[in-house]
């Protein structure tokens, strides 16, 4: 290999290197799980001011000395059938009395504050139902609970959603509007009601008329074949109907 070519190379490698060199340590390092914000167009959110003085809108409010805490309970049943009456009520009372859960029900459940002698309003919404009664039921507000009580028959199928309004009002008759609740379940409304029961009806007569022809076909069955023996047997003994043996 010719010197000077040989220079011209080795030459031209160190002057490589010492400008990667130098790119290399004018960048600064990044961490690739933390990536740089500079120049992103992300800007820091200002700090959030403290609410501490201000109400906390949707909060329920503390209660009076003189209010106590009650359980209002919205039950109704789980599945029903178009055109057929249903249960739906509304239950207000202390929690050491409130009624056990129902598997054939579904609930809905949320907490007032009132005082001694008051009452609530309970309004049915169901638009899907008609309701009996279709007004507002007032009930008295006491530990041991009470209810209001509404049938409901849905006037169409599917998934429909059944609530009640409640409002808490004194003893005097003010109302409390933070005390008004709402409360929602969904129910499952079809037809299969109807038909299960035309279907039972149906059964019932096939039954009791197969029962009915059943009997009769067994007494003729016995009949006959009593009469078969019968004649089987005054054949072989040769003994008539009037105690006579024949051929002594």
């Amino acid at each position: 290999m010719n010197p000077s070519h040989h220079w011209f190379v080795l030459v031209t490698r160190l002057t490589l290197l010492f400008l990667f060199t130098l790119v290399v340590t004018a960048c600064p390092a990044v961490d690739p799980q933390e990536p740089s914000i500079q120049n992103s167009g992300y800007q820091t959110p200002p700090p959030e001011e403290d609410g501490s003085d201000e109400p906390i809108v949707g909060s329920t409010p503390a209660p009076s000395p003189d209010e106590e805490e009650y359980e209002v309970v919205l039950e109704a049943d789980k599945k029903m059938k178009v055109k057929s009456s249903s249960y739906f009520r509304v239950w207000i009372g202390a929690d050491g009395y409130m009624p056990t859960p129902v598997e054939d029900l579904v609930r809905d459940t949320t907490t007032v504050y009132a005082e001694s002698g008051s009452y609530a309003i309970v309004t049915p919404i169901a638009p899907d139902f008609k309701v009996e009664p279709d007004t507002a039921k007032r009930i008295p507000v006491k530990p041991t609970g009470s209810s209001a009580v509404f049938t409901l028959t849905p006037l169409k199928k599917g998934k429909l959603f059944v609530s009640a309004s409640v409002v808490i009002y004194d003893k005097d008759g003010n109302e409390d509007p933070q005390s008004a609740q709402k409360l929602t379940v969904k129910v499952s409304s079809d037809f299969w009601g109807r038909q299960e029961s035309h279907a039972n009806d149906m059964e019932d007569v096939f039954w009791d008329n197969f029962m009915s022809f059943f009997t009769a076909l067994v007494v003729l069955v016995l009949g006959a074949l009593l009469f078969v023996i019968r004649k089987y047997i005054k054949k072989k003994t040769g003994y008539d109907e009037k105690g006579n043996t024949e051929g002594l």
